[in-house]
């Protein structure tokens, strides 16, 4: 499959690899960029097709912005019962995974045309997600319980990570989705290579 963009000027076109690499990169880092380490707060339901997201493409380049947020709310139903111990690493570690993981499903998921049936994307959405996202840890503000930095006290944590232990925790995400979720027969299809190919991108960022 392949990322088509509507333009008013140009008309309906398809984003070149390098583009759509971008494409996926900047979408993650953005969302990132907005995630609350410390209130686990993320924007949710955001959607590639929905006009959520413009973007601009200029000689050859692609830049990106978010236009729409319908909600703003914490990752967990109940907060109080999740965050017994103000500012634990551990949960902060472990709510990051969780939005991590969650991001990388969502962000596979998209519309033939836009407006079609639910699709989903092609394995190159899969590295660039993840580049994204560790750039916007990057650039995040230290938080007082953590003993490093977030990126640096994160990806130790995901280092950590068996490919077993995201099997098991993604299922368990997926298995926590809206049972009329647009789209969850395709992710339930497509979940274990998805799992298997952000294993491999972890590996092999992780220890460049």
């Amino acid at each position: 499959h392949k990322i088509m963009v509507g333009d008013e000027v140009r008309g309906r076109f398809f984003l070149s690899v390098e583009q759509t690499k971008a494409l996926y990169a900047r979408v993650s880092k953005i969302l990132t960029g907005y995630y609350n380490l410390a209130s686990f707060e993320q924007i949710f339901s955001w959607h590639h097709a929905a006009g959520d997201f413009i973007v601009k493409v200029e000689n050859e380049k692609l830049d990106l912005r978010l236009v729409t947020v319908r909600r703003y709310a914490a990752i967990f139903e109940n907060q109080q019962n999740i965050q017994s111990v103000p500012g634990d690493p551990q949960q902060i570690l472990q709510a990051l995974l969780i939005f991590f993981l969650s991001l990388s499903i969502r962000m596979r998921l998209d519309r033939l045309d836009g407006i079609g049936e639910m699709v989903w994307s092609d394995s190159i959405a899969v590295e660039p997600t993840l580049i994204g996202f560790l750039e916007a840890l990057s650039i995040m503000s230290d938080v007082p319980s953590l003993p490093d930095s977030p990126l640096a006290c994160f990806t130790a944590y995901l280092a950590s990570c068996t490919k077993g232990d995201l099997i098991d925790l993604t299922t368990a995400i997926v298995n926590r989705f809206n049972p009329q979720m647009p789209g969850l027969t395709v992710i339930k299809e497509n979940i274990r290579p998805h799992v298997e190919a952000l294993y491999a991108s972890i590996r092999q960022i992780l220890t460049i």
